[in-house]
């Protein structure tokens, strides 16, 4: 067996600087509502100043309550991820993408009214060339979407089968996977040397194994948790970009 290679996604959430971000915001909301609350019985105060402190205070609550809220459902998340155990024979099926699929299908529909109304040639020659894009590759973003909702895994100990529509098409071992792939949908950016890639709230995984053609399913959060710990159970080659 493959010796594990497991890239990217191995950073700890840091929730020291966390708090002492939170605690600063905080101390800087407090000094800034007792401005609003008090400041003009206490000393003379312009009107532009005090108009430009409320919109400050209500900003300042805003991303402190963002960061909060986030820091807390990390942390429940982790506390998830901890308890995930691995049993020896589980099933694992597609995540449905239904918000994506409607997004894109009305960025379809959008794109077609824009064309038909003429709205994209008065656009000019980019809008034209944008328009026709869009009409092409949706429609391959849409079907592949939906293909993929009916796939669906059945893991028994080192054996897997691939069924689509509830029908199998393919099975294997643990030993015949040459490589599995981790990613997520949207946009790059660089961290400690490597390439990660911020998704659209899933993970989707590819399975590269001899003898079958590579397997794309996209996964729910525990789902990703699972299968990436089987897999390093196995000591399997793992490629792992996703962001949680």
């Amino acid at each position: 067996m493959i010796p594990t290679k497991i890239k990217g996604n191995n950073d700890m959430p840091d929730f020291k600087s966390r708090k002492i971000a939170l605690n600063i915001m905080l101390f800087v909301l407090l000094i800034s509502l007792m401005i609003v609350l008090f400041g003009d019985k206490l000393f003379e105060i312009e009107r532009d100043f005090e108009i430009k402190n409320k919109i400050f205070c209500g900003f300042l609550a805003f991303f402190y309550l963002a960061l909060l809220g986030d820091t807390y459902f990390t942390k429940r998340r982790m506390e998830a991820k901890e308890k995930i155990k691995v049993p020896n024979e589980f099933k694992v099926f597609a995540f449905k993408q239904n918000l994506h699929i409607l997004l894109y299908t009305f960025a379809l529909l959008f794109d077609i009214f824009l064309i038909i109304s003429g709205k994209a040639r008065s656009s000019g020659i980019v809008g034209i060339i944008f328009s026709i894009a869009l009409l092409i590759f949706l429609p391959y973003f849409i079907y592949n979407m939906i293909k993929r909702r009916y796939y669906s895994l059945e893991v028994k100990s080192k054996n897997i089968k691939i069924f689509f529509k509830n029908e199998e098409i393919g099975s294997f071992e643990i030993k015949n996977i040459s490589l599995v792939k981790f990613f997520g949908i949207g946009v790059f950016f660089k961290k400690r040397g490597f390439s990660r890639k911020r998704n659209g709230g899933y993970p989707i995984m590819k399975i590269y194994a001899y003898g079958i053609d590579a397997i794309e399913i996209p996964l729910t959060l525990r789902d990703y948790w699972l299968l990436k710990s089987y897999f390093k159970r196995y000591r399997v080659n793992l490629d792992d970009t996703y962001v949680e």
